[in-house]
């Protein structure tokens, strides 16, 4: 598991550091003044089964794609200012 929760950084858009992890399974970004958009590069991460980004203040539509990643488990977009249908 990889964790930056609760370091609260100024306001700033997830960046793509997690690109090139392709192992990566549980990845906790919650409570950390993230802005923008949810990123596409999440999406390639084919091994990720938990994604929180929680408490953060993500704008905009969640992608439905992220519906279809096969391997994702848990995914917590709470206390954000996103839209979409379930």
């Amino acid at each position: 598991m990889f964790s930056t929760s609760g370091n609260n950084f100024s306001k700033q858009t997830v960046h793509d550091y997690f690109y090139n992890m392709p192992n990566l399974k549980d990845l906790s970004m919650k409570g950390n003044n993230f802005t923008g958009t949810l990123p596409s590069f999440f999406g390639e991460i084919n091994s990720l089964q938990l994604l929180d980004l929680e408490s953060n203040q993500l704008t905009g539509e969640i992608p439905t794609w992220y519906g279809l990643m096969t391997n994702l488990h848990v995914l917590m977009l709470n206390r954000n200012y996103l839209t979409g249908t379930g």
